[in-house]
């Protein structure tokens, strides 16, 4: 516990500098500089170098916290980010599956003003032998993530630390997660302990020969100097910088100009400049989950958990009903369906109007029955269904269905009728009928559906006023179902629980 509140003792000393930096994660404390200079030392002399033919499956859990306006982290962004993330450790042959998200329904662990909370939500929320990734709100402390290295930040050591990730960095097109990835894998800034003073004898040299030492000049360091890397040049700037431009000028002890490498994924260049993590770097991310044969990784508990096979989703779905702009969806009719896409497992169903989202669930099967009515009356929305499983999650959403809100009863004259019908017993023992009273109403040719909670229409019967009904469930396993009548205006639900 002294070790965690230390760590966030320096944290809290770095917010000035991250404030325009983006990157809360500290360089790594005398123990990681350690273990990398070690890894650093058997892969130049090929005594323990990585081999990047096997893929390193490694799960993933996400979990997305309320704001206080109610919005989160979108979770179509997420499935785009997280087939990001697999593209650009793609040469490292690690790969990143889907493993479990978590809503965190808490407005008020939303917007950080110290990294206190974040601690706070991992020691509380952290799953075991998992990547946690966190999606908040970090500007109010000038941040678009961190992470915690192997064997530091909150929780035990099958869910110890974790990543930290602000929502407005974590966007499409955004280099962040992969940044912070790294940091969890072991990987420093490759500027760490260089750009505080960059011309000190102690910083990182640019020269890369251990016989540069001609006129006084100083040796290559980068064996225990700067990342720690020797493949990837010495870097000084420890702000955000643009490729495009025209870097600081900077020189080292020896008088020689720096040049950072913009293309590193672990510099501090903007997004759009950085592509790759260099083969050092890949060599002790993949050391770190799967150690060697002298020593075990510090984090391969990761891969303890398999993962199951999948299928690449070639062939997108397509919506089936509604689909057409003059259709009329009703509160007592709202019947979603698409064509599967085969080998997803999974389906994000969206309905939108004027773009903005009108209602968002995962579902497991391709049809779904909308259980509340939260359209506008007489606008036209759209919807459509993005296909993923827990392997892949690149396939886009399908093309949009279309249709227009009808009427929403509310509490009309028709709707307050509803209540006239009974549905009854909701607790049906085996063999115990189901049982629709409709007497107190005219004659009326209505329609009883039962769905599983996934939305799937299993069974439909027609019911008519002024008689009683009994159903049988007896063909249905143990547990909660929707019972629905509609039909004429009338609208009737009940949840039945079956034994």
């Amino acid at each position: 516990m002294k070790k965690i509140f230390f760590l966030l003792a320096f944290l809290l000393t770095q917010t000035v500098v991250s404030a325009q930096d983006g990157c809360g994660t500290p360089p790594p404390e005398k123990a990681l500089f350690d273990y990398l200079e070690q890894i650093g030392e058997n892969y130049r002399n090929n005594s323990q170098r990585r081999s990047n033919t096997e893929i390193l499956n490694v799960p993933l859990y996400m979990h997305i916290v309320t704001s206080n306006s109610g919005s989160k982290y979108s979770f179509s962004t997420m499935l785009t980010v997280i087939c990001e993330l697999n593209a650009k450790f793609a040469p490292s042959a690690i790969r990143f599956f889907l493993d479990g998200v978590n809503y965190i329904n808490d407005p008020s662990l939303y917007d950080h003003t110290s990294f206190q909370t974040g601690s706070q939500m991992m020691l509380q929320y952290n799953q075991s032998r998992k990547v946690n990734v966190y999606f908040v709100n970090l500007g109010l402390i000038g941040l678009c993530g961190y992470a915690f290295f192997p064997g530091q930040g909150p929780g035990t050591t099958l869910r110890n630390g974790g990543l930290m990730m602000s929502v407005a960095c974590s966007q499409i097109g955004n280099s962040t997660l992969a940044h912070e990835m790294g940091h969890y894998l072991a990987l420093p800034h490759p500027f760490d302990g260089t750009s505080s003073d960059p011309s000190s004898p102690i910083s990182e040299r640019i020269t890369r020969s251990a016989t540069d030492t001609v006129g006084g000049r100083l040796a290559a360091n980068c064996i225990w100097a700067g990342d720690r890397f020797c493949d990837t040049r010495a870097d000084f700037i420890g702000t955000r910088w643009s490729c495009a431009g025209n870097p600081p000028v900077q020189l080292d002890v020896n008088g020689d100009l720096f040049d950072p490498d913009e293309s590193l994924f672990m510099s501090y260049s903007l997004d759009n400049c950085q592509n790759r993590f260099s083969e050092e770097q890949v060599n002790t991310m993949r050391h770190t989950l799967v150690g060697d044969s002298i020593t075990q990784g510090s984090r391969a508990y990761l891969m303890i958990t398999p993962m199951a096979p999948f299928n690449v989703i070639t062939t997108n779905s397509s919506p089936l009903e509604p689909n057409n702009p003059n259709t009329i969806i009703n509160s007592d009719y709202m019947f979603f369906k698409w064509t599967a896409a085969p080998g997803a497992t999974q389906y994000l169903f969206r309905i939108l109007r004027n773009n903005q989202i009108v209602e968002e669930v995962v579902l497991a099967d391709t049809q779904y029955y909308l259980p509340t009515f939260r359209m506008t009356s007489g606008a036209a929305h759209t919807w459509n269904v993005r296909p993923f499983n827990h392997g892949y999650t690149c396939m886009a959403a399908s093309a949009n269905g279309t249709f227009r809100a009808g009427t929403n009863f509310g509490t009309s004259v028709r709707q307050l009728e509803s209540e006239k019908i009974n549905i009854f017993p909701t607790l049906l023992e085996a063999g115990q009928l189901l049982y629709v009273d409709v007497t107190d109403l005219e004659s009326e040719n209505l329609q009883l559906n039962v769905y599983d909670l996934q939305g799937r229409l299993l069974k439909s019967v027609a019911v008519f006023g002024e008689s009683r009904h009994s159903i049988s469930l007896d063909e249905f396993s143990r547990g909660l179902y929707q019972v629905r009548i509609s039909g004429n205006g009338l609208l009737k639900n009940s949840r039945v629980f079956k034994q």
